[in-house]
């Protein structure tokens, strides 16, 4: 008995299975969010007709989201809602945040400061922040938006002898962005401070790096047992060196125990050394 062989066969069947793959990504196109590292990509896909608040970004393992260009040089930002550009990402680790107490802070201390610290790898970038969340009795809010950068920090008054990239384990960590909150009164020493570090690209979009949780009274006792100055500690809220060519030292602060909680005008302090587009700010 001779069997007839069925028409179509397994090449019909993948072939398919393969038309539907395309078929669901065309009906879909939000699906998959992971970049091609190199190529051109549909930015509608991303920002569509879609407010800038609720703008997403593309993906690539180990690596976040530093804007849209024109060029792959990453020179011209594209600032578009449709359209393509090529999606410029650099190692995760850039936007990731550190943390001081003051110098010398005992869990016996009436109150400290606290100083965040995150980093970018070119100035292109419209401002770069912290989301801080303080979680205890009483739940406090600070969005901490700088757009000064920085080519090195002070620890204990002394220059530290480690650059951004040291510090946060990338060479692409090119520059240091911080803020302090002062005046955090000891009974917040056990509060739990969520950290979340942000940048807002120079197109618009609105990406955070990793989420950090810590204690005052945790940083202190981590610090008690250091032994070499690192990014441990600082002595006082002008402990920063600008990039500024007269190098003068400058640092933002907000008051933790402050009689207004109003933040605007904390970003325009000083002289705006990140790239800058007004007519586009967030």
């Amino acid at each position: 008995m001779v069997r007839r062989k069925k028409k179509g066969g397994i090449f019909h069947r993948i072939t398919a299975i393969l038309l539907m793959i395309v078929m669901t990504m065309s009906l879909f196109p939000g699906g998959d969010t992971r970049a091609a590292s190199g190529e051109k990509m549909n930015v509608a896909r991303y920002k569509g007709t879609a407010s800038a608040d609720a703008w997403t970004a593309p993906t690539e393992d180990g690596k976040i989201f530093a804007g849209w260009y024109e060029d792959d040089t990453f020179e011209t930002p594209y600032y578009g809602t449709d359209g393509e550009a090529y999606a410029k990402f650099v190692d995760s680790r850039v936007l990731s945040a550190k943390k001081q107490v003051k110098a010398g802070t005992t869990t016996e201390d009436a109150k400290t400061d606290v100083r965040f610290l995150t980093s970018i790898d070119t100035l292109k970038f419209r401002c770069v922040g912290f989301e801080v969340t303080v979680s205890g009795k009483n739940t406090r809010k600070f969005d901490l938006r700088e757009t000064v950068a920085y080519d090195s920090v002070l620890v204990d008054g002394v220059r530290l002898p480690q650059t951004a990239s040291q510090v946060f384990g990338t060479k692409e960590a090119k520059h240091f962005v911080v803020h302090t909150i002062t005046n955090i009164p000891q009974a917040a020493f056990d509060d739990t401070f969520t950290v979340k570090p942000y940048w807002y690209t120079m197109d618009g979009t609105l990406v955070y790096g990793k989420t950090d949780t810590f204690t005052i009274r945790e940083k202190i006792a981590a610090d008690s047992g250091d032994t070499e100055t690192e990014i441990n500690s600082f002595r006082s809220s002008k402990s920063i060196e600008s990039l500024q060519e007269d190098n003068a030292e400058r640092n933002f602060n907000i008051a933790y125990l402050a009689e207004k909680e109003d933040q605007e005008g904390l970003s325009k302090q000083g002289v705006v050394m990140i790239e800058l587009s007004p007519e586009k700010s967030p």
